[in-house]
């Protein structure tokens, strides 16, 4: 089935599209790529390899799972083609924990990185909790998302030099 749309506006890496009945039409289904202009492609440069890997969560590769922005891994973890769709791995992690029960900080926490993976599971989660103002306990919801996880990048690089635009956008890509 094809449903008439338009772009109305085409920005950095993204598109703003309208339905409309004089537009040409995409078909249900029909992705949309981000042009990677190189405004959001840390790879190369000095940060962590989280962030120089545009995977800000420090996602590990799994065979069974290709995500969308993948272009390859270091091994161990996932290398995205734009940081956006880093962000947007980690917004869909988050929502496959919401769909099990899994919604307070500590919990997300201790799930993402867990004390048998050799993380300080307790030191992130009162390091997320200080940075985002979400108490440990606090039940976490999708308009938490950038707060959390601005925190966890920082936790998960020593750093975080994204603005919150572009933490957004990642977001909305999920």
């Amino acid at each position: 089935m094809k449903i008439p749309a338009e772009i109305l506006y085409m920005g950095a890496g993204f598109a703003l599209i309208a339905l409309s009945a004089s537009a040409g039409a995409m078909a249900i289904g029909d992705k949309i790529t981000l042009e990677n202009t190189g405004d959001y492609d840390y790879r190369g440069s000095e940060y962590a390899l989280g962030i120089r890997s545009n995977n800000p969560g420090n996602i590990e590769r799994k065979d069974h799972t290709n995500w969308l922005g993948q272009v390859e891994s270091t091994g161990r973890y996932i290398v995205f083609s734009d940081i956006r769709y880093g962000i947007r791995a980690m917004a869909r992690v988050l929502d496959s924990y919401a769909k099990r029960g899994v919604d307070t900080v500590s919990e997300i926490i201790s799930t993402w990185a867990p004390e048998a993976d050799d993380n300080n599971t307790t030191a992130y989660i009162y390091s997320v909790s200080a940075r985002s103002g979400l108490t440990p306990l606090a039940s976490i919801s999708r308009e938490n998302y950038p707060a959390l996880i601005e925190a966890m990048i920082y936790h998960e690089n020593g750093a975080q030099p994204l603005d919150m635009a572009t933490i957004n956008e990642g977001i909305t890509l999920a």
